[in-house]
Order: structure tokens, then C-alpha cells, then sequence
């Protein structure tokens, strides 16, 4: 047992673990009610990080409103206690402003400077939460300068319970993640299509399929799959950022596929609610009648058309319709005469905009 920690501590401790246990949703929030509660801590800050260390979720308990928000703005840059300051230990303990550098120099930082004292708070130990020694969060707790410093006793405590939620937070997220795959899955199969690719909040990529790997070169013309998944991934956000509708659905066309966007919102234990983009791609199926028809193209002109529109060169398309390059380029000038273009790109611009709807 440890020396430094009463007996009404450890049952303090065991009424936290009690109420951790019972933490399914709002994790975040529910913890650092519960710190403030029972351990009578009143500043408080619950940090979640991605896997690249950049802040996911933020929440705080009675700090200033105004100045928290900037936080995740800039001043986590000049946070003493960020990621670059955490994994520098080894261990769930918490760690101190003294454990990284004296009061004095301490008070010359911007983070305190700038941000801290602004809120007229001054001491502060941090909690970082970590799974087989990967940083997920961490939690910070502030008392003002006429405050007590952190006691060995609160310090104590503080080892004890990180240690706790740790293991907690570890469980909910699997959960959490396990929940989101499963509902995904349920809502892409609510229309049926041959190619998908699902963005997070953050727009990064959470699933694809392989059906999508198959037509990603096509659809963004680039070489590689990486390149082609990463250029598709911009083109996602750049439409949807500030443009999706109240039904949190649009459409947009790329050289000859559609894009159909569906933003739904899932329940999540951690953020309450959390954004997915599930994209559907299917070629456009009216657009190898439609486009002939209004140029006049002949069936072998309209197969090459969308040959060129896909990328190929005149040599690979000699090669996959078994005809000469001459017979080729004589196709592809009478192709141009029709489209009224002079270029391959001029052709695909105007096949592009030939879609009601057009991105670059």
C-alpha cells in the first residue's frame, strides 16, 4: 500500500473507479467531472490525440472560454507538456512543471506567459495516457499561484487513477472503433456500388475497397495508386468542405464517374458524434450514349474516346483494340474534327464539362 495515500483516498479512489466503469458515453466529459467531484480538482483539460500527435478532441472543465479556444488554434505549440514533452517518459506517471524545467524559466514561456496566466492559473501536473507506451491523451489539471502546489499525496493519487483511465480509455476506444466499422458497413451497404472510399472528420481515409483500386488511376489520371488515392482524397474535401447540403449529400462528376458524397454523423463514445464521408463511385452510364450522339461518333470513335478519356495512349489503344497506330491516329483526328478540340486535353475538358456538374 502506499504510504503517502489515507484511507479516505483510497476509497476516493475506489468511487472513481466505480463511476470510470460506468463511463459508455461522453468519456471525456464524464471524466473530468468525475476528477473535479470527488478529488475537488477545478481547473481541468481532457486532450485526445490522432495517430500523428495532432489534437482529435479537446474538452475542458471551468477554463476560460475564449483563451481555451485558441488553444487548439496555436498555443498547444507552446504547451510545455505536449506530445514532445510526453514521450519523452516511459511510464504512466504524471509529471510536473518541475520535472521539465524550473519555476523561473518557466514563467518566462509563452504558454504561461500568454496563455496560462491570462486564466490566472499557475501550478499544473499532467496525465498521460498511454497503451504499450503510444500516447492516445492526456489530461491536465491547473491551480492558480495562491493555490497549494501539488502535494507528494495528490501526486500519488493522480499515478494511481492515470493508470485507470489509461486502461479505460484503451477499451472504450476499441469499442468505439469496432462500433464505427460495423455501423459504417451497415450504411455502405444502403447502396450498392462497385467502388467506395470513406473519409474520417479529417479527411483521412478510413476504408476503401477493391473495387476502388481497380478504377483510382482512371478516375484522377495518375500513374500511381498512392498518388491516385491521395489525389482523390483532396478532391473529396476541396467539394465538400463548407458545400455539402442540409441533406448532407451532393454529386460530383470526374472524367466520366460519378461521385455520390454522403456525410452521416455516428454516435461515438468519445466526441459524441463523429463525421464520415462515404463516397460512391460508378461510371457515369449514360455518358458513353450520350456523348457520341451529340458529336456524331462512330462506335469505333466512341471506343477510343473513352480509351483517351481513361488515359491511354495511342500506342496502348493500338494495342487493346488490335489496330494499327496509323488506323489510331486517323481515328483520334477525326474524333477531334467532331469534338471541335485541337489536344487530348481540350477533349477531355470538354467531356468533363459535358457532366452537368464539373470539378477540376
Amino acid at each position: 500500500m502506499n504510504t503517502q495515500i489515507s484511507n479516505k483516498d483510497y476509497d476516493k479512489i475506489l468511487e472513481f473507479t466505480f463511476q470510470l466503469q460506468e463511463m459508455n458515453y461522453n468519456f471525456t466529459g464524464n471524466v473530468l467531472s468525475s476528477l473535479s467531484q470527488i478529488f475537488e480538482f477545478y481547473h481541468l483539460t481532457f486532450l485526445l490525440f490522432d495517430r500523428n500527435l495532432n489534437i482529435k478532441s479537446l474538452e475542458g472543465l471551468n477554463m476560460n472560454d475564449s483563451l481555451f479556444l485558441t488553444y487548439k488554434d496555436y498555443y498547444h505549440k507552446t504547451d510545455i507538456f505536449y506530445p514532445e514533452k510526453y514521450i519523452n517518459y516511459h511510464s504512466n506517471s504524471s509529471i510536473l512543471i518541475t520535472d521539465l524545467m524550473p519555476y523561473k524559466e518557466y514563467e518566462k514561456t509563452e504558454y504561461y506567459r500568454d496563455f496560462l496566466s491570462n486564466q490566472n492559473l499557475y501550478f499544473e501536473i499532467a496525465l498521460p495516457l498511454k497503451s504499450n507506451n503510444k500516447l492516445l491523451g492526456g489530461i491536465g489539471i491547473f491551480k492558480g499561484k495562491d493555490d497549494k502546489f501539488f502535494t507528494k499525496q495528490e501526486v500519488s493519487i493522480l499515478n494511481t487513477i492515470n493508470k485507470l483511465i489509461s486502461y479505460k480509455l484503451v477499451n472504450i476506444l476499441t469499442i468505439d472503433k469496432m462500433a464505427m466499422e460495423k455501423q459504417i458497413l451497415k450504411e455502405c451497404m444502403k447502396q450498392p456500388s462497385s467502388a467506395i472510399i470513406i473519409l474520417d472528420s479529417e479527411y483521412k481515409i478510413f476504408h476503401y475497397n477493391n473495387s476502388l483500386k481497380e478504377i483510382c488511376c482512371k478516375i484522377t489520371k495518375e500513374m500511381s495508386f498512392s498518388n491516385a488515392l491521395q489525389k482523390l482524397k483532396t478532391i473529396i474535401a476541396a467539394n465538400t468542405i463548407n458545400s455539402m447540403t442540409n441533406n448532407n449529400y451532393m454529386d460530383i462528376q470526374l472524367n466520366s464517374y460519378n461521385l455520390k458524397i454522403i456525410s452521416t454523423a455516428l454516435p461515438s463514445v468519445i466526441n459524441r458524434f463523429e463525421t464520415f464521408y462515404i463516397v460512391y463511385v460508378d461510371k457515369i452510364s449514360n455518358f458513353e450514349e450520350m456523348f457520341p450522339q451529340k458529336y456524331n461518333l462512330t462506335k469505333r470513335e466512341s471506343e477510343i474516346t473513352s480509351l483517351i478519356l481513361e488515359g491511354y495512349t495511342n500506342k496502348e489503344i493500338s494495342s487493346k483494340l488490335f489496330i494499327s497506330p496509323h488506323t489510331v491516329k486517323t481515328h483520334v483526328e477525326n474524333i477531334f474534327k467532331k469534338v471541335n478540340v485541337n489536344n487530348r486535353i481540350s477533349l477531355i475538358s470538354k467531356a468533363n464539362n459535358f457532366s452537368d456538374k464539373k470539378i477540376d
